[in-house]
């Protein structure tokens, strides 16, 4: 193997790198531009909708579980005035 080929691409190659190179040159990178500019105002627009939904969402359930279980750990009025029997009052019989 020669290294001035293989490090700095001067010199005799070496044919075993040449095939190499042969070999993975439908590989190589290739520049290309990016293709952003006619979608990015469309996805923007669509991920803010999905955010606002989402969040729409979550304060609904938040608080569809807040007035349920206001519900279930609060006592009514008729379960207060329940508590309380009439017939026996201390003092009295």
């Amino acid at each position: 193997m020669h290294d001035e080929y293989l490090w700095a691409g001067t010199g005799r190659p070496d044919p075993e790198i040449e095939r190499l190179e042969d070999a993975l040159r439908p590989y190589r990178y290739r520049p290309q531009p990016l293709k952003l500019a006619a979608t990015r105002t469309a996805n923007r627009w669509l991920g803010i909708a999905i955010l606002c939904a989402s969040c729409f969402a979550i304060s609904v359930f938040a608080w569809a579980h807040t007035r349920s279980s206001a519900d279930h750990n609060s006592p009514t009025v008729e379960a207060h005035f329940r508590s309380y029997d009439a017939g026996h009052v201390d003092g009295s019989e």
